[in-house]
């Protein structure tokens, strides 16, 4: 979608230039690739932020800072890293839209949720609302299952969660950030 809108945009002499970090827990490379752009002068950045921790995350909010570099985040907000907006999703929503689906499909079966963290506010934020929703509808709560995007990770303990819970019956896949490698 950023693409297709700066594409639009090339009437008007903006030029994007798009660059990738591969892994979405590798907080160094990401300010990196920030540092990269901002030395080249660019009019402004547009971020879409991993989950980095709070040492990778200051030393960009440093950057970006001592640059005076406009920037918008997309995907969830990080307080602390200077922005001149953020372009997000409603996450409760999120959840309760999954709780809705769930809940008519299965009668009080368990329902678990895949997020990569529940340390990213987007993250915890769905789980809030899957929960609120299945609560709404006399269900229990959902069985969470963490794969910090991490496709490894997220195979083995999905594993487990089938091994452990044999009559979960709905899936909330709840994170979208993997796709992008």
């Amino acid at each position: 979608g950023t693409r297709e809108r700066l594409a639009e945009l090339a009437d008007h002499r903006i030029h994007a230039d798009i660059r990738s970090v591969r892994g979405f827990t590798d907080g160094p490379a990401f300010v990196r690739a920030v540092r990269s752009l901002v030395r080249q002068r660019c009019a402004g950045l547009i971020l879409s932020l991993g989950n980095y921790g709070a040492d990778a995350r200051g030393r960009l909010a440093d950057a970006l800072h001592e640059a005076r570099m406009p920037a918008v985040i997309m995907g969830h907000d990080s307080p602390g890293i200077p922005r001149l907006a953020c372009v997000t999703h409603d996450s409760p929503r999120c959840g309760r839209l999954a709780g809705e689906i769930l809940g008519l499909m299965n009668a009080r079966a368990e329902c678990a949720i895949f997020v990569g963290s529940l340390r990213l506010p987007d993250h915890e934020l769905k789980r809030v609302g899957l929960d609120r929703e299945l609560s709404a509808r006399g269900r229990p709560p959902s069985l969470v299952v963490e794969t910090e995007d991490d496709p490894e990770r997220a195979t083995r303990a999905a594993e487990r969660l089938f091994a452990e819970h044999p009559r979960v019956a709905g899936l909330y896949l709840a994170t979208e950030n993997g796709a992008a490698w």
